[in-house]
């Protein structure tokens, strides 16, 4: 086994360019669908043609802090804790007052102040349609519109969910889905917010709702979920808009999601892999064909600790 601790995920991997964020470490690697391949030798990656993506997970919910508060040191099983869980937990959750905290903090985190405090870089804002990752992007799109003085619509894409979608958990211990808000409702309850919503259907963008599905079945569909996405962020491409070239993505969402996504984009498997993401964690990668070129991961906001709950860890 190979653990990786998130001190070292973090190096910078890659050659030195103009659209970079560190300087080049001694020997630059790039990891590929299937193996490790030294740049240099095989120049096989176009950083013309590359996109960075930049994936931020929401700041703690009111979810996490009930989950830390059922779910802490004691004599109960794990299943009771559980049930416990689902049974209090809120289906749609806002950000507790340490997640706003930990969102205001992003425009200065290190990995994304670089990125966000220059206008010359183009952006394109990328938001799971759940209510703590749309609070998470507003100090981001808020920070974008001031430095660039053009709108920067957070485009809601359903697919960018959590596992599990949206859902209630019954007093019989059924879990429930519900369809989620409509374009009217995101725009009642974010009046505030630049919202592209013309993915999300009219009436609602998540409609599992027979509660039937088990948790294999529901771990393949999240899989295949993570595919797609992945799949998509290597369809982006470089592009002009409003006479700036845009080839950064960011993407708000969730750990769980950016776990499985990155396994699929560096070609990890399915298994034996963990890459955890601590609440605000950025991960910063660029893709150019089936090649990954890994900045970071999982960096961790200022003034948080580094605990066992934070690490990335690779087992192989």
């Amino acid at each position: 086994n190979h653990k990786m601790s998130t001190m070292d995920s973090c190096c910078h991997v890659g050659d030195a360019e103009e659209d970079s964020f560190a300087p080049p470490p001694p020997a630059p690697r790039l990891l590929g669908a299937s193996s490790i391949v030294d740049i240099r030798q095989e120049g096989s990656f176009d950083s013309k043609k590359a996109v960075h993506v930049w994936f931020v997970r929401h700041g703690e919910s009111a979810n996490n802090v009930l989950m830390d508060r059922i779910c802490g040191p004691s004599r109960i099983s794990s299943e009771e804790k559980l049930r416990r869980f689902k049974a209090a937990r809120q289906p749609d959750p806002p950000l507790s007052r340490l997640g706003k905290q930990q969102v205001d903090n992003l425009p200065v985190h290190s990995a994304l102040e670089p990125l966000l405090s220059d206008p010359a870089y183009g952006i394109n804002l990328y938001v799971s349609p759940l209510r703590r990752a749309l609070e998470t992007a507003r100090p981001i799109q808020e920070t974008l519109v001031k430095m660039r003085g053009c709108p920067a619509p957070m485009h809601v894409l359903p697919f960018l969910t959590e596992v599990g979608g949206l859902y209630t958990t019954t007093s019989h211990g059924v879990d429930l889905g519900k369809p989620g808000m409509s374009p009217a409702e995101f725009k009642k309850l974010f009046p505030d917010l630049d919202l592209d919503l013309s993915k999300v259907p009219e009436h609602g963008w998540w409609h599992k709702s027979d509660g039937g599905e088990d948790a294999e079945g529901l771990d393949c569909e999240f899989w295949d979920r993570a595919k797609r996405v992945s799949t998509w962020l290597r369809s982006l491409q470089p592009e002009i808009q409003n006479g700036r070239l845009v080839r950064h993505a960011i993407v708000v969402g969730h750990g769980a999601l950016f776990d499985r996504v990155l396994c699929e984009l560096l070609g990890l498997g399915r298994s034996h892999v963990l890459i955890n993401h601590v609440n605000a964690g950025v991960t910063h990668l660029e893709l150019s064909g089936p090649l990954t070129r890994i900045y970071c991961i999982n960096s961790i906001p200022k003034k948080e600790t580094l605990d066992e709950g934070n690490h990335t860890t690779i087992s192989m």
